[in-house]
């Protein structure tokens, strides 16, 4: 069991690119130098709109 969480968590960190990472792994994400952080704000998301109940 230990062996096949440690494959899963290898496979993860090392060889799945992640489209949040820009096509990059999590490991390569990590190393660079420069991190680009991507963000999900959408237009007008400044505005704090609370609906009444």
């Amino acid at each position: 069991m230990k062996q096949i969480i440690k494959e899963t968590v290898d496979v993860y960190n090392e060889k799945r690119p992640h489209l949040s990472n820009l096509m990059l792994t999590p490991n390569q994400m990590h190393q660079q130098n420069k991190l680009i952080m991507k963000t999900y704000k959408t237009k007008n998301s400044t505005k704090k709109v609370f609906d009444a109940v």
